[in-house]
C-alpha cells in the first residue's frame, strides 16, 4: 500500500481512516508539510501492511456478499 494524502475536509476520511494523512488546509504549505511528515512516518512505521489490509474493507466480493445477506434476510 502507497501512502494516503487526504483532506479531512471532505467525506475521505470515512474512507482513508487511520492509515491516512490529513491535511486540513488546501493551502500549498499545509499541505507541504502534511506530504513530508507523511513521508517519513510512512518509511519509519512500515504502514504498508496496514494500508493494504484497510484497503481490503472495500473490496466489491465482501459488498456483494453483504448486500445478498441482508436481501436473503427480507425474504
Amino acid at each position: 500500500g502507497k501512502p494516503l494524502f487526504l483532506s479531512n475536509k471532505t467525506s475521505l476520511p470515512e474512507i482513508g481512516a487511520d492509515v491516512a494523512f490529513y491535511f486540513n488546509s488546501f493551502e500549498p504549505k499545509d499541505m507541504q508539510s502534511v506530504f513530508e511528515s507523511g513521508l517519513q512516518q510512512y518509511s519509519s512505521l512500515n504502514l504498508s501492511n496496514s494500508i493494504k489490509a484497510s484497503a481490503k474493507r472495500f473490496d466489491w466480493s465482501n459488498t456483494a456478499k453483504e448486500y445478498l445477506n441482508i436481501y436473503r434476510s427480507i425474504h
